[in-house]
């Protein structure tokens, strides 16, 4: 049964829930973002990158309000993250009460990565989270009272999980391998519970080996080639200084401690729960961390989530008094940053007065397109039915979502996604291709345009940001 949340909770849960609407409002959306609206826009089973539920999402939100709006968009991120943040308070009531469920509400809403790239972004982590979370505290009660309903719910928030994200395949791993290598917890498994519980779970893969089996295996092929096989010790300090980043490294430490105290034998059964399910997660990723350069410091999040009850327990343990001094100095400071930073992604108000503006304020992979329809008409490059080209997947959900997905989009370089398996990749004919930005990445991208056979400039024009020229968008006729 549910705890109802303290005044101390709400408050913190209300708090979370306005700032994050603000960035929702306010911020542009990323790269990440437009890509997963864009190439949702054709239905299918499973997405190159992604199983599907991230991806739905957005596009589904759209066509109930009938809006396209980055606000809309991210309206079930929101509500994620929300679920989320009161999954990780009821598991840490759980584990050690109010005092331990505070702490760990706190530490998620303070965490950058937890407030905003779960419960944010257009991106997957935000159902991932939910779905593990909850699947977590279906797990606490099914271990405390071991009724097949609870393992049944267990298993319909892990669908959710797998239905989002890979990494929420080392879940049921964690759980097979607390119930194996805890004190008195294997024979569970000659239980019916955990058997349904992994069953359900496995639902949400159907969709993604569905699509798979039909492209030749293309995901598990694009993931798996991101793993190298040499010691990357520098790629390994630079995804750690990330996940500092991403959390603060008062939390990171809080995390870290508390996944090595639920794993002590002597510790209370779903903290040891979380701390296989947790910790697995983060050392799989630390290690490829070492061994691979096309890394990402997210990877690891999934684990740190559910770290943050066990973090939670063990502050609630504790009557030092600077941790809660640390805590709080390291997030006024970062979420002061943060504010600042989005500030300036909106209106570029840091250098307004700079002419020309410098090689730092580059802020067009967070960039607001919806002028591009209209500059373009204006330009004649095109009729309606000519398809766009973009240089690579990025650009390419940058320019389609800006269209609402009403141009056909193809990529005309090495990266295209998911975009080399949508209706208009097939269509023949000459196009336009947009080389779209600012800085080394424009740069290089439109000294390939300009090396490509048979390719003509149209031209050039910019788009604005708060009223001043700033994304360049040059034109090319390609075959």
């Amino acid at each position: 049964m549910a705890q109802t949340l303290t005044r101390f909770a709400l408050w913190v849960l209300g708090f979370g829930l306005l700032l994050r609407m603000g960035f929702a409002f306010f911020l542009p959306l990323g790269i990440d973002e437009s890509y997963a609206i864009a190439v949702a826009r054709e239905f299918s089973w499973a997405f190159f990158d992604h199983p599907p539920l991230g991806f739905w999402m957005p596009v589904a939100m759209a066509d109930i309000t009938g809006l396209e709006q980055a606000f809309v968009y991210r309206i079930p991120f929101l509500i994620c993250g929300t679920i989320t943040a009161w999954a990780v308070w009821q598991i840490g009531h759980r584990l050690g009460g109010v005092r331990a469920a505070n702490w760990a509400l706190l530490l998620w809403t303070v965490a950058p990565y937890m407030m905003i790239g779960g419960g944010v972004f257009v991106v997957p982590d935000g159902p991932l989270n939910m779905g593990l979370s909850l699947s977590a505290l279906a797990l606490c009660r099914a271990l405390d009272q071991d009724k097949r309903s609870d393992w049944v719910w267990v298993g319909l928030w892990l669908a959710v999980a797998m239905a989002s994200k890979y990494q929420a395949a080392l879940f049921p791993v964690g759980v097979l391998l607390f119930l194996l290598l805890s004190p008195g917890q294997w024979s569970r498994l000659l239980t019916a519970g955990p058997w349904i519980g992994a069953g359900l779970g496995l639902i949400g893969l159907v969709p993604v080996l569905a699509w798979n089996m039909t492209n030749d295996w293309a995901s598990f092929a694009f993931h798996t080639g991101r793993v190298g096989a040499q010691f990357q010790p520098l790629n390994f300090a630079l995804m750690l200084g990330g996940q500092l980043l991403y959390l603060l490294p008062p939390v990171f430490a809080a995390a870290a401690i508390g996944i090595g105290s639920g794993l002590r034998r002597n510790a209370p059964q779903a903290a040891q729960m979380l701390g296989w399910v947790s910790g697995l997660t983060v050392l799989t990723f630390m290690g490829l961390y070492i061994y691979g350069t096309a890394t990402f410091p997210h990877w690891t999040m999934p684990g740190w989530v559910l770290s943050l009850p066990l973090a939670g327990w063990w502050l609630s343990l504790r009557t030092t008094r600077w941790i809660p001094y640390a805590v709080a100095g390291t997030a006024a400071m970062t979420w002061a940053l943060l504010i600042l930073l989005a500030a300036q992604v909106s209106t570029g108000f840091l250098t307004i007065n700079d002419d020309p503006l410098p090689e730092w304020d580059n802020t067009s992979e967070i960039f607001d397109f919806q002028a591009l329809p209209e500059r373009l008409a204006a330009q004649n490059w095109r009729d309606d039915d000519t398809p766009i080209a973009a240089w690579d997947w990025a650009e390419a959900g940058q320019i389609s979502t800006a269209f609402a997905s009403t141009a056909p989009i193809q990529v005309a370089g090495p990266s295209p996604h998911h975009f080399q398996y949508m209706s208009a990749a097939t269509m023949a004919g000459p196009k336009v291709l947009l080389i779209i930005g600012r800085g080394g990445r424009l740069r290089r991208h439109l000294a390939l345009a300009q090396a490509l056979p048979d390719a003509t400039a149209l031209g050039h024009f910019m788009l604005d940001r708060a009223g001043r020229p700033y994304v360049h968008v040059y034109g090319f006729r390609i075959p």
